[in-house]
């Protein structure tokens, strides 16, 4: 199963053999400009909650093929565990408001605690065992606004395509369910069909 460790090394040896001169590094696993299944993410789990004087955090952006539909936030944080990223994102989305910030594979240094709006990753938290995911979650509950919402894509261990994964960590939807609602989270939408070895929850603070 991938440990942080693994994730801190496993990552910056692709991304050198990336030539980011033709593509985005992260295509290779899908253009969601492109791609009808991952389009259909982007529609239904990052555009409706666009909004220019909002402020969001990406975490685990690797090349940017997600990012690119964030820039729009008034600020957006890109947090990372490897900074070999850093210098092509930057290029990549120049704006002010785009900061990079490091992860030690479960905090998020460097943002206030309550200021975060929105909250998306796709393709990190296939990665990241249960026990990382709860000290993730720990420090998502301090930093995200009362109203603020998260996305999170997760490996799925329940579907015969994520059992074949064997660098994704093992998760269920009744595991990641588990985990989201014991910080006293609420979940307000979950994807379970649309992508084939993995699934998509959403969830926010639980109501007064």
């Amino acid at each position: 199963m991938p440990s942080i460790d693994w994730n801190k090394s496993a990552w910056p040896q692709q991304f050198a053999a990336h030539d980011s001169e033709k593509s985005i590094y992260g295509y290779e696993w899908g253009n969601p400009n492109s791609s009808e299944m991952l389009m259909g993410v982007r529609d239904r789990f990052i555009l409706p909650y666009l909004n220019r004087e909002l402020t969001a955090l990406e975490i685990g952006p690797g090349g940017g093929r997600w990012s690119q539909f964030l820039t729009s936030f008034r600020k957006l944080y890109l947090l990372d565990l490897n900074d070999c990223f850093f210098e092509s994102l930057k290029i990549r989305y120049p704006g002010e408001n785009v900061v990079c910030l490091r992860t030690n594979g479960s905090d998020i240094p460097g943002i206030q605690n309550g200021s975060l709006d929105f909250i998306f990753s796709f393709g990190a938290f296939v990665h990241i065992e249960p026990s990382d995911i709860e000290c993730y979650l720990q420090n998502i509950k301090a930093k995200l606004a009362v109203g603020g919402v998260v996305v999170l894509h997760y490996s799925d261990k329940t579907k015969p395509l994520g059992l074949k994964e064997s660098v994704f960590s093992y998760n269920t939807p009744d595991l990641m369910r588990s985990l989201v609602r014991h910080q006293g989270f609420s979940v307000t939408n979950e994807d379970l069909e649309t992508l084939p070895h993995s699934s998509i929850i959403q969830f926010g603070h639980t109501p007064a």
